[in-house]
């Protein structure tokens, strides 16, 4: 069931403690939109802060609809494909967009500041815009960064202030910091993690490779070319991590993102490529003394793509919309500088715009402070593409990707069968 939280001109005033900000002509009976959410907002606080301040800038309500996580692509969607105004804004994976847009979901974003655009990341303007038209405006970034423990790199002789930069170096490293600590024949560290379970964790965690080798899902005529020399060499290299090297549990391929969170909080492995919110997590509990970060490990040094995998949030107008007007001022509201800059201090999201990295309050910030050079670096340079039929392209990629890990199928024959598939959806 879906929850719904009207943020009005009362909500806001005590929510926020801010009853003399709000002038005394205000009433809640003007403009107001709908917008879902990804989820509940006691795990937003800074889509409430940034409620509050759209509500006193342009006197619009907003009405949160939180829909779980787990169901929002299929209540958005279906909502979308009825025609629906239940939503005037929804809250968007990059993922989806190819998708959305070609089924008239989505209204083009209109007279989108020109500079404010140009601001973004690169992989924002590729996946938020079609045909030179902006369909979504970034909530938060999700690149990927190289995640270590320092005390481990301590404990097994290797520099803690220089992670691998190399695939090759990946492995040496993680060879050493794969320890059978008691002798017993079972390993109580690994060197690295990865979670493959569930289709989204095996895509996303085969996609970081896939970039970092120089390769791309799809090519500038839209195929699927997954199966490229770059494409078979990242899966093989993650395979060999398995199977080969054994630096990853033999279960990777039923594990998903919770273990990968356990994993480097709690010492069971050295290092894991993943999301900065872990980087946070793990540095909650062991100190940034303990843990590093640098940009995820490439293929070859020659020809570096140091660009890790960005999934996208964003906002996006619902074409169906009777308050497309409003809508836009929300969604565009959301990619400004003061926005990303909250996402980062009252939230711990990644700005999707790389300048905010260097104000001075965000390398005063807590835990982003020691790390905000690597998280610049990896949001300028990280990558997204879009992906026309999603779920089914996941789904197929899931399977490839898995089917190699275990050992079941090799890797160019995985991919050149789900290249097939892929490019068959179109």
């Amino acid at each position: 069931m879906l929850k719904r939280v009207l943020l009005t001109t009362l909500v806001i005033a005590v929510a926020f403690g801010c009853l003399g900000m709000i002038p005394e002509t205000a009433t809640a009976a003007g403009e107001k939109i709908t917008v879902a959410n990804f989820g509940a907002l006691r795990f937003d606080p800074a889509v409430m802060i940034t409620n509050a301040r759209f509500f006193r800038q342009h006197r619009i309500e907003v009405d949160v609809i939180e829909v779980p996580d787990t169901k929002i692509y299929e209540e958005i969607s279906k909502s979308l494909a009825l025609g629906e105004t239940t939503f005037d804004v929804v809250n968007i994976n990059h993922y989806w967009m190819a998708d959305f847009i070609r089924a008239g979901f989505l209204a083009p974003i209109p007279d989108f500041p020109a500079a404010q655009w140009a601001s973004f990341s690169p992989a924002v303007q590729i996946a938020f815009s079609k045909g030179g038209k902006k369909y979504a405006s970034p909530q938060w970034g999700n690149s990927r960064v190289l995640i270590y423990r320092k005390d481990m790199f301590a404990a097994a002789g290797l520099d803690p202030n220089k992670p691998p930069k190399t695939w090759d170096e990946f492995v040496e490293y993680a060879k050493k910091l794969t320890i059978d600590k008691n002798k017993d024949g079972i390993i109580d560290q690994w060197g690295a993690f990865y979670a493959g379970g569930r289709p989204e964790f095996g895509m996303e965690t085969y996609l970081q490779y896939l970039y970092a080798s120089g390769g791309r899902m799809y090519d500038d005529n839209g195929k699927c070319v997954v199966n490229s020399d770059e494409g078979v060499a990242a899966l093989e290299f993650l395979a060999d991590l398995r199977n080969k090297h054994k630096v990853v549990p033999q279960g990777v391929g039923d594990y998903v993102e919770g273990d990968n969170w356990d994993a480097i909080i709690n010492g069971i492995t050295a290092m894991t490529i993943d999301e900065p919110m872990i980087l946070f997590n793990t540095v909650k509990k062991n100190g940034a003394d303990k843990v590093g970060a640098g940009m995820y490990p490439v293929r070859d040094l020659s020809n570096p793509n140091w660009g890790g995998i960005a999934v996208l949030c964003g906002f996006a107008i619902n074409a169906n919309s009777k308050n497309k007007e409003a809508a836009a001022k929300y969604a565009i509201n959301y990619g400004t500088y003061e926005v990303q800059k909250t996402e980062i201090v009252d939230e711990g999201n990644i700005a999707c715009i790389p300048a905010v990295f260097d104000d001075p309050a965000i390398k005063k910030a807590g835990l982003i402070g020691p790390y905000v050079d690597v998280l610049k670096a990896s949001v300028s340079k990280s990558i997204a593409e879009q992906w026309p039929r999603y779920k089914e392209t996941e789904d197929i990629m899931a399977k490839a990707i898995l089917k190699t890990i275990l050992g079941k199928k090799s890797a160019k024959k995985s991919l050149d069968s789900a290249a097939k598939l892929v490019n068959a959806l179109q």
